[in-house]
């Protein structure tokens, strides 16, 4: 019993392990098969892995082993990730695969296997510029920001290139002013996203001309082109505008065409401005409604940027302020009263990083010598250089010394032979006692080509027309005795580029019709050889001599071109006007503001102002063309010649600009080329003439205003006599037309102008008048200007009872009169020219009080506008750089 069980016990254990227990030679073929056990894997992280391309190696690990067979791995996308035997996973390259283990068989379990996905995502890339916020960069220029990678794999691009464009490089070049986005971009690829970086270009002018209406109250600052600049203002003259916030009055706004009000420049106070461009600072300019004071026999100097007037002689006398511009446009007084006193002329000159002033024409007793290193404060370095009582003598810079040349010695009685020289001021050496080549007064002297030259002066005989040079400034060569030119003193010789240009001066008057004082000028390329340039350069002035006339003028070489500045007319006006040339030939006005005049003749035609005549500061009526499209800034055309006589009547009609007098009718289409339409014409400008032209009813109108005859013309050139009807004379009045009439405003009854008249006629027909009031607000007076705008009629000032009228009136039906200011801000108060031009009301020139002799009147060169008639404004330029 017990030995059956244990047999089916061992069968038991053979069910479950055969090796267990021996089999008996009756068991089957069944009993003696082994079964193996099956086995599930699995990885420790099942599903799938996510990667990203260049992430490091790595192993899922194997779970739930029971076998000891050999396991193997396999990537199904080997181009993507490959598999150790030891199922270590390296990532080639972005892309899937599935990883799959295989465990053999082995004697006890069957084989198995398990898989898992990997996904390999593409990599980002880091790329990078070193500045990726906002550069500022100015047209033409070029700038490079570094970037993190290979340029070489990079794609540059600019999102507006006319603003800046990129190459290939990632040079960026600045073209025009606005702000652009600029990238760099590397393309996607098998395994790697596209990446990119950017930063963004401002691109600003490096100079910048502003518009001004500067009004009484505050400024409206504009520009012609949009920007990124910002304009800094302050009162304060030593402004620091890196710390503008500690600054009197300190502003910054954002430039634009919309004007921005600035209330730092007023008509009354002066204001320093700045530009910057994001880490860029201009240079501050010094900004005022005021003009530089005339003068003549001054001296000026280009030194350290800026353009240097030092002394002179002005309206009230010998002056010692010192001025000075950056481009000759606005000047600013930055000397009251230097300590070296009133003097002119004197010899100023550069040398060794400061200007220096050596005695003076006016007193021959002074012989000092001063010098500054910033034009402003001066230090005396000699009281007396210790030769005797002598003036006119020439002061010269060479070889890093300082010259002294001629002279007439008032003690000897005779004209200097001595020569000096100095290397700083204080010491002078005598070089010479015996120089026969230099002994005159009034020589010109100039360094060029490595040799000091002498030009003409005046000796004990006559004035000269010889050339010297020096190797050392001591001993001399005549180059030749007679140059070309008239024999002359007190001339000026420039440099500019690679020529020398030679100009006015005191020459012997031969002819009673000339001035003594030439207005040709010269030029040579090699000292020895002169060309005439200009037998009448036309920065003189016409007078009443035959050609045009400027002396006592000073020049200076300064931004490339050589400057005429002030000086006296032929009629010994002191004048203000400035001039520039780089040939000596072709010259135009050093800043460009309105020509000082009076009695202007303008017209607003084809958007431009074209002012065609007026009276010159020689008190001379002239035809000359000067054009401007805002009023801010004129060009004088000197290429144009206007036929028509001076006393002409100048108005626009039927397309066309119109110059009209007895001798005949001129028109143009565009101010330049003019036709003359007829032989006579109304009589307009003859001594006798009364006649005035004005334009109605589609119609021109001559009328006498002191016999009442009037002429109407349809075309500018036929004219019918429509009689004198009962048209109101009188001797002088104005006459508009406004309201579809022609009107007639008061005036005075006789050519005396003791009585004056304040009634108002009108027309409808230019025949028939009508009496509209017998008197109004206006008064009884003679009317300055009468001028149709807004809708309005406009009077300004006039003459009263033995006065000058200031004040302006409006009227919105011609009879009806309102003021609208007792005084008109301009300085002008009579002789001005008011005229319309686009919306804007403008007045031009005129006569104003000098500004050191009230009872002196002085012709101006001031542009004023409104757009409402109440709110006048100085319209000035200023030119800003960094």
């Amino acid at each position: 019993m017990l030995k059956g069980l244990m047999r089916i016990g061992c069968m038991l254990i053979l069910a479950s392990q055969l090796s267990a227990c021996g089999g008996g030679s009756g068991s089957s073929e069944t009993d003696k098969t082994a079964v193996k056990l099956s086995q599930t894997l699995s990885f420790s992280q099942s599903g799938t892995i996510e990667k990203t391309y260049g992430d490091e190696a790595f192993s899922n690990s194997l779970q739930d082993l029971l076998g000891t067979g050999a396991i193997s791995y396999t990537s199904s996308n080997p181009q993507v990730v490959s598999v150790s035997s030891d199922g270590l996973v390296t990532i080639i390259s972005a892309g899937s695969s599935t990883i799959t283990v295989q465990v053999a068989e082995d004697a006890k379990y069957l084989a198995a296997s398990a898989a898992y996905q990997v996904n390999v995502a593409k990599a980002e890339r880091a790329i990078a510029f070193d500045n990726t916020g906002t550069v500022a960069l100015f047209i033409d220029q070029t700038y490079l920001n570094p970037v993190n990678v290979d340029v070489a794999n990079i794609t540059f691009s600019s999102q507006d290139p006319a603003v800046a464009s990129v190459n290939a490089d990632g040079q960026v070049t600045a073209h025009t002013p606005g702000e652009t986005q600029i990238f760099a971009e590397i393309a996607e690829t098998a395994n790697y996203l596209k990446a990119s970086s950017s930063f963004f270009a401002s691109v600003a002018p490096k100079s910048l001309t502003l518009k001004l209406l500067i009004g009484t109250d505050d400024t409206e600052v504009s520009t012609d082109v949009e920007t990124t600049l910002q304009l800094a203002r302050t009162t304060q003259a030593d402004c620091d505008f890196n710390n503008l916030s500690n600054c009197d009055n300190g502003l910054v706004d954002k430039l634009s065409t919309v004007p921005l009000i600035d209330s730092s420049l007023t008509t009354m106070s002066d204001a320093y401005f700045n530009l910057f461009h994001g880490q860029h600072a201009g240079q501050a300019s010094y900004v005022a409604n005021n003009n530089l004071t005339r003068r003549t026999s001054a001296k000026a100097v280009s030194f350290d940027g800026y353009l240097w007037l030092i002394g002179g002689y002005e309206q009230a006398g010998n002056d010692a302020s010192i001025w000075r511009s950056k481009d000759g446009n606005i000047w600013e007084k930055v000397v009251d009263e230097a300590p070296f006193g009133e003097r002119h002329p004197m010899a100023v000159y550069t040398f060794a990083d400061h200007i220096w002033l050596v005695g003076t024409r006016s007193n021959s007793k002074l012989n000092d010598v001063w010098r500054s290193a910033d034009g402003i404060n001066w230090i005396q370095v000699n009281a007396d250089i210790g030769f005797s009582e002598r003036n006119n003598y020439s002061v010269a810079t060479f070889n890093d010394k300082m010259w002294i040349y001629g002279g007439y010695d008032f003690q000897a009685g005779d004209y200097v032979k001595e020569i000096y020289s100095s290397t700083d001021g204080i010491t002078w050496k005598l070089e010479s006692s015996d120089s026969t080549a230099t002994q005159r007064v009034s020589a010109a002297f100039v360094e060029f080509k490595d040799k000091l030259w002498q030009f003409s002066g005046r000796n004990d005989t006559q004035k000269t027309a010889d050339i010297w040079n020096s190797d050392d400034g001591i001993h001399w060569t005549k180059i030749s005795n007679d140059a070309g030119f008239s024999g002359r003193e007190r001339h000026e010789v420039r440099q500019i580029g690679n020529q020398l240009i030679l100009l006015g001066g005191y020459i012997d008057r031969l002819d009673p019709n000339r001035s003594a004082f030439p207005n040709d000028v010269w030029s040579s390329t090699d000292g020895a050889s002169w060309t005439l340039a200009t037998a009448d350069a036309n920065f003189g002035l016409k007078s009443y001599m035959v050609d045009r006339v400027r002396k006592y003028f000073t020049t200076a070489v300064h931004n490339d071109a050589l400057v005429v500045i002030g000086g006296r007319s032929e009629n010994g006006i002191i004048l203000n006007d400035n001039w520039q040339t780089t040939d000596g030939k072709h010259w135009l006005p050093l800043n460009n503001q309105l020509p000082a005049m009076t009695d202007i003749q303008a017209v607003s035609h084809q958007g431009e102002i074209q002012l065609l005549s007026g009276t010159n500061e020689d008190f001379e009526k002239v035809n000359t063309r000067w054009h401007s499209t805002d009023g801010f800034s004129w060009t004088l055309d000197d290429s144009t010649t206007l036929p028509f006589p001076t006393d002409s009547k100048l108005l626009t009609f039927a397309g066309k600009i119109w110059a009209l007098h007895a001798s005949g009718s001129y028109s143009s289409l565009d101010g330049k080329t003019w036709t003359q339409e007829a032989l006579t014409g109304p009589n307009v400008g003859t001594q006798d003439g009364q006649y005035s032209v004005y334009s109605f009813d589609n119609k021109l109108w001559a009328i006498n205003t002191q016999s009442g005859v009037v002429y109407r013309s349809e075309d500018g050139i036929n004219w019918t006599d429509v009689g004198n009807n009962n048209f109101p004379t009188r001797a002088v009045t104005q006459i508009s037309s406004f309201g579809g009439k022609l009107w007639v405003i008061a005036g005075h009854e006789t050519p005396s102008r003791t009585t004056q008249l304040s009634d108002i006629w009108s027309t409808t027909d230019g025949i028939t008048w009508t009496k509209e009031a017998v008197t109004t607000g206006l008064g009884a007076r003679h009317i300055h200007q009468l001028v149709e705008f807004d809708g309005k009629l406009w009077a300004f000032g006039g003459y009263g009872a033995n006065q000058t009228l200031t004040d302006l009136w409006y009227s919105q039906d011609g009879s009806s009169w309102t003021k609208a200011m007792d005084n008109v801000p301009f300085d002008a108060k009579r002789g001005y020219r008011a005229m319309v031009h686009g919306d804007q009301l403008i007045i031009l020139g005129g006569l104003m009080p000098h500004p050191q002799d009230p009872d002196l009147q002085i012709n101006a060169n001031q542009v004023w506008m409104t757009t409402n008639g109440s709110e006048w404004r100085r319209a000035l330029q200023q030119h800003l750089s960094f």
